[in-house]
């Protein structure tokens, strides 16, 4: 992403902006690792942040209107807006579609890889996969027949990407516009894959939002499974057929998730933790728990349940 702070400005024609001078925009980023030449957005107002935000240039800010007064005003473009949020979908819509036909296929073996993708020779890619811009594989790894690898995709060493299964694909993320309709919110993230990591037919892991979505090293993903944005998995974990792991989640090292699993937006399992076959994970889980049901809970606690119903319907 490479544009001139100006030709936003003049293209999307916002109506309340402080500029002081202009810059070329690379990327995006979030607001707890802001980078220079880069757009963020604040949606709600918070002392420290602002304070943070206050020490950077280079920033293409965009923020609510009530916040005028509590801004440095340095050497940054201010646009106030009332939805920072959506202001920030829709920018980052209109700069992809200027950059949607940049990049160049070619076919290789039946497959259409980006020239600008950065592939060890040593992959093998069998026919029908499709790798996007800035793709990075590492040696010894296989493409099997069908992948999709989009752009700004990260593989490592020695690993397994299974028959039609997509990574780096938009995350299911939306904001509502001023009347109130779904608007998608693009997801720029990419996904970082270590070494050794497995990932099964059938199965989608999304692009992060702002940072990426990250499979550290060792893990292995079954068939049918999806990886919402911006979620990690620790290292040496595995997430066995049919779980659903939602947006935002951390999941720990050594962890298995067994067939049909579901974790709900945003928490934390900590390391060696098992969750059981079906379970429905709606908070939080402590290091080497054993979770089960849905809701889940701990494994000793449904035993105790279990008695006591018994002893009830006795």
């Amino acid at each position: 992403m490479k544009i001139k702070s100006c030709e936003i400005l003049q293209e999307l024609n916002y109506e309340d902006v402080y500029i002081n001078y202009e810059f070329e925009i690379q990327g995006v980023s979030t607001l707890s690792y802001i980078k220079k030449n880069t757009i963020v957005f604040i949606n709600k107002y918070n002392d420290e942040l602002i304070d943070k935000i206050n020490t950077f240039n280079d920033l293409f800010i965009l923020l609510k209107e009530e916040y005028k007064d509590k801004i440095n005003y340095n050497n940054n473009v201010y646009v106030f807006v009332k939805n920072p949020r959506y202001e920030y979908a829709k920018l980052i819509d209109y700069i992809i579609s200027k950059e949607e036909n940049d990049y160049k296929l070619r076919e290789s073996n039946g497959s259409y890889i980006a020239y600008n993708s950065q592939i060890d020779p040593s992959v093998k890619i069998e026919p029908g996969v499709f790798i996007g811009p800035n793709v990075t594989i590492g040696k010894g790894t296989k493409i099997l027949s069908g992948a999709k690898i989009k752009g700004n995709v990260k593989i490592g060493e020695n690993c397994i990407i299974r028959e039609n299964c997509v990574i780096g694909g938009y995350g299911f993320g939306f904001d509502k516009d001023y009347e109130g309709k779904n608007f998608r919110i693009p997801h720029l993230g990419g996904v970082i894959i270590g070494n050794n990591v497995e990932v099964g037919a059938i199965t989608t892991v999304c692009s992060g939002t702002i940072n990426p979505t990250i499979l550290e090293d060792y893990v292995k993903v079954d068939d049918h499974v999806h990886v919402a944005h911006n979620v990690v998995i620790g290292e040496n974990s595995i997430i066995t057929a049919c779980a659903e792991i939602s947006g935002s989640c951390i999941i720990g090292k050594n962890v298995w998730l067994a067939p049909n699993t579901s974790i709900i937006n945003g928490i934390k399992i900590g390391d060696n933790v098992t969750i059981g076959m079906g379970a429905v994970v709606t908070k939080s889980v402590s290091d080497n728990e054993v979770m089960v049901g849905a809701p889940a809970e701990p494994l000793e606690e449904a035993k105790k349940f279990k008695k006591i119903k018994e002893k009830m319907i006795r």
